[in-house]
């Protein structure tokens, strides 16, 4: 058996799915296949049943699943010593958004001057997919909301608190505002990520209210933020986004961020396995951290602790 096969594998177990499989991979549907048969051709069992219905794991499977994602883990723990015994050495981890990537460049700037060795590995991606390559050490973390964890496995170690946030026009009506509720909302178009793309805690009120607002409205939902930007840019509406989704620097764009009033803090940091203890990962992380930290109190006008 070969890593690929084993990494095709895991990635259908994990999803139930050869075409999501195929995107996680970057094989097309038909490699996945090939390498799904090979492996149940050499191991002489069926590792899946697959009908009009779906794809499910068989109990040889689920058995050999937990040894197939062990088996990986340990070549990419070895290839981590090699890489930290060379000149170079990867720094992998995961964004669910391009203005998160934006967010983090500060960060990135002081990892190259401080150890020019390493190489950060950035996928952005959406937050399923990211949370099984974290679980099973394809990447060394992820940046994301505590209520990610819950289901995940990972440990959670929290940078900031964040808010969802409404960008709008600096010309806007209600741009002068210092905080915003739905009652000003009312009248308004809003521009929302999808929710899959965004989890939310169950009790934070936006995400009904988001809800509540789009039975009587026309409003958009984008699955790309700066999709979300463009649009607020050229009239469509008013943008409702949580902090660590929107880019600094917006007011160069003439553009306004303000707090929601109903909004409830939550809790924004990395989601993490075993999380190394490695230097210059352990510097990043705090750079990270620092950024973010001026990032919510900028946008916000609050200070988060």
């Amino acid at each position: 058996m070969t890593t690929q096969e084993l990494e095709c594998f895991v990635s259908v177990a994990n999803h139930l799915s050869f075409a999501r499989a195929a995107r996680e991979l970057y094989f097309s549907v038909a490699t996945v296949s090939h390498h799904i048969q090979h492996l149940e051709d050499e191991l002489q069992v069926t590792l899946f049943v697959r009908n009009r219905h779906g794809v499910n794991l068989t109990m040889a499977g689920r058995i050999f699943l937990t040894d197939a994602a062990a088996i990986l883990q340990q070549e990419h723990t070895a290839l981590d010593r090699l890489r930290d015994n060379g000149k170079n050495r990867e720094l992998r981890f995961g964004c669910a958004s391009q203005a998160e990537i934006m967010l983090l460049q500060p960060a990135l700037i002081s990892l190259r001057r401080r150890f020019p060795e390493t190489e950060p590995v950035i996928m952005i991606d959406a937050y399923d997919r990211l949370i099984d390559r974290t679980v099973f050490g394809f990447q060394d973390f992820m940046f994301a909301s505590s209520h990610m964890a819950k289901k995940s496995g990972l440990q959670f170690k929290k940078f900031t608190l964040m808010r969802t946030c409404a960008v709008l026009p600096g010309d806007h009506p209600l741009a002068g505002k210092a905080v915003l509720s739905f009652d000003d909302l009312e009248s308004a178009e809003l521009i929302s990520p999808r929710q899959n793309l965004i989890p939310s805690e169950s009790n934070n009120p936006v995400r009904d209210l988001l809800n509540i607002h789009s039975l009587h409205h026309h409003d958009l939902f984008p699955e790309n933020d700066e999709v979300i930007v463009a649009m607020v840019q050229a009239g469509y509406g008013i943008g409702v986004l949580p902090e660590y989704r929107i880019r600094s620097n917006l007011e160069s764009q003439n553009l306004k961020v303000i707090p929601i009033r109903e909004n409830v803090d939550f809790p924004y940091g990395v989601l993490y396995r075993d999380l190394p203890k490695r230097e210059d990962m352990v510097f990043f992380l705090k750079e990270a951290e620092k950024i973010l930290l001026m990032h919510g109190a900028e946008n916000c006008g609050i200070i988060t602790k």
